[in-house]
């Protein structure tokens, strides 16, 4: 840290700024990556109160809704403090008598030495599917309800992101070569971005009338959508050519993860669901879809049983 850059002594310049952004941001990241974040579904006792029986069976509150779902950390999850993170305690600080230490950071992040949460989902049991589209489930004495989409979207957008983060993609050749035709504007931009587009594991040529042939592709795109797939990430590229690599990288992962994903309305087995549930618990966070809607919520057996007036 410089402290005379200014002769007021108003600045202070830092060295390596970039390296501690990164730092303070990758800080923050790993301590919300700790956090368990599951919605919890709870009523209150003002609504439990409003709730009628009909004699048409219906439920109706005065306030419509049954339910709300705030983000709730789970309770044994202990509060982040910012000053944990970044300030030294207050009987350390010595104002009348300062002393000034030269001191070396290090930026580099020993990933052998960081602990993998692998207990962030607990083992569910599938029990059904609601409306096609939500997955009942239970663990202990806790329902889980589950958008099946959302789910999907996260499992297959870190799985597409840390593909193409990768600078070697590994890529196959297609027996039959894809055709992809574009306006005259898109394949003169397709033309100038050729190498960009083959650092993604595409390989193509000009097939002439704007047209161009798909000769490799990344061994990750799904074979029973390679046409889709392919044409997007072209798309993105000619289209978002100035976005910061990281985020260009993002925003792809987010659109490819939710034209693979299943959508609502659709059913499946036990063993597509069970295979589903399993590797929602393996990413890196099962709490939300990439776009941040939520993709699990909560409901304690002491919530539902107050919801039926079994206990107090």
């Amino acid at each position: 840290v410089d402290v005379n850059v200014h002769p007021a002594k108003l600045e202070v310049r830092f060295s390596n700024e970039n390296e501690l952004i990164n730092l303070i941001t990758d800080t923050i990241k790993e301590k919300l990556e700790e956090a368990i974040l599951l919605v919890e579904g709870n009523i209150n006792e003002k609504e439990s109160h409003n709730i009628s029986f009909e004699g048409n069976n219906k439920i109706e509150s005065e306030n419509e809704s049954f339910a709300n779902f705030p983000f709730i950390a789970e309770e044994e999850t202990e509060p982040v403090e910012i000053s944990d993170l970044f300030m030294p305690e207050l009987e350390d600080l010595k104002i009348d008598t300062p002393t000034y230490k030269q001191q070396n950071y290090t930026f580099y992040v020993d990933e052998t030495s960081v602990e993998v949460d692998d207990k962030k989902l607990p083992q569910l049991t599938y029990l059904g599917q609601l409306f096609g589209t939500y997955l009942l489930a239970q663990a202990d004495e806790i329902f889980y309800l589950i958008d099946q989409h959302a789910a999907a979207e996260r499992i297959n957008y870190e799985k597409i992101f840390e593909e193409l983060k990768k600078d070697n993609q590994q890529r196959y050749d297609l027996l039959i070569p894809l055709k992809l035709d574009f306006s005259a504007s898109e394949a003169l931009l397709i033309t100038e971005n050729i190498d960009k587009i083959n650092q993604l594991g595409i390989t193509f040529e000009d097939f002439g009338s704007n047209s161009f042939l798909i000769r490799q592709i990344p061994t990750w795109i799904p074979k029973d959508n390679k046409e889709g797939f392919v044409e997007e990430i072209i798309m993105q590229i000619i289209y978002h050519q100035k976005t910061e690599k990281h985020e260009f990288l993002n925003n792809l992962a987010k659109d490819l993860a939710c034209k693979r994903s299943i959508k609502a309305n659709e059913f499946h087995n036990q063993a597509e669901i069970d295979y589903l549930l399993s590797e929602l618990a393996k990413t890196k966070n099962p709490y939300t879809c990439p776009h941040g809607r939520p993709v699990i919520i909560k409901f304690t057996k002491y919530e539902i049983e107050k919801w039926f007036k079994r206990i107090v």
